[in-house]
């Protein structure tokens, strides 16, 4: 799995956190993840990291440094098949982003709508309300009634 690319996305990484001043120690701690599987993500050496977690630990440490995991991911997949990743790749990435707030916009509206709509039924449960309590009256008054014509 070791690559120069790969080794070219892993300094990306570590640049950024050295960047924003953060340390192994810190992320360890924010993240939980191990320090040497911390140090692998940063030298490159992705062999060493268990297969199932890489994408969860990379996802983690680009978010705890300040990147966007969707997009640090991304890179991921196409450092590890040996592809370059460029700028129009990333451009892809933010349209995708975008489209997919817009999705989460339309729904979040529809919604809102189906939840206005849903007034009337609130009604309509505070109706069930009113006849469940009748039904118990009657019930009760029944059972009243029967006592007092039986037993006494």
């Amino acid at each position: 799995m070791s690559n120069s690319i790969l080794k070219k996305f892993a300094a990306e990484l570590k640049k950024t956190r050295e960047k924003n001043k953060l340390t192994i120690d810190q992320i360890f701690t924010k993240t939980r993840i191990d320090k040497k599987f911390l140090n692998a993500i940063e030298e490159g050496n992705f062999s060493i990291l268990p297969e199932v977690y890489i994408r969860a630990f990379i996802k983690e440490y680009s978010k705890t440094i300040g990147l966007d995991p969707d997009e640090v991911l991304k890179k991921f997949e196409l450092a590890q098949r040996n592809e370059d990743y460029s700028v129009a790749e990333i451009d892809e990435i933010v349209s995708e982003k975008k489209e997919k707030t817009q999705i989460e916009k339309a729904i979040n509206s529809a919604v809102k709508e189906d939840l206005e709509t849903e007034k009337p039924v609130l009604e309509t449960s505070s109706n069930k309300t009113v006849y469940y309590a009748l039904v118990g009256f009657i019930l009760l008054l029944s059972i009243f009634l029967i006592y007092k014509t039986f037993l006494s």
